[in-house]
């Protein structure tokens, strides 16, 4: 099995016993209208805090695992993204994507999905927990 990261890693969801959090890809995936309209109630909305499209979604998932978010794979749900990009665009993703995860790791240190097992394949890496960087 190859190993990859869990954005984009759909050929390692049936594989998995159980999908948590870090697969609510919010470019594909249906939630149950009632438990968004009572989290929204509560509160729980995207988090402004995340100016950039990365780890917003992830974030939100965490708060809404509270509320008794449950993921499940349904192959047959499909959607497609055509984007061209070039390697500048997919850098200056990369590198907003970063940015991003810190504010993540920061709010949520406990989640800590970039420091705990975030590669997923034929082994689980673990690595030090060191303090985010600016």
């Amino acid at each position: 099995m190859r190993r990859g990261t869990l954005q984009y890693a759909y050929q390692f969801i049936p594989h998995l016993p159980t999908l948590d959090w870090r697969f609510f890809y919010t470019s594909n995936i249906s939630a149950s209208r009632r438990l968004l309209l009572e989290a929204a109630e509560a509160g729980i909305v995207f988090d402004p805090c995340f100016r950039h499209a990365a780890f917003e979604d992830s974030e939100y998932a965490w708060r809404l695992t509270r509320r008794g978010l449950h993921i499940h794979y349904v192959p047959e749900a499909r959607v497609v993204h055509d984007h061209l990009v070039d390697l500048a665009g997919f850098c200056a993703r990369e590198e907003r994507a970063g940015r991003m995860a810190v504010v993540f790791c920061r709010k949520h240190p406990a989640a800590d999905p970039l420091l705990e097992v975030f590669w997923i394949g034929e082994r689980r890496r673990r690595f030090t927990r060191s303090p985010p960087t600016p």
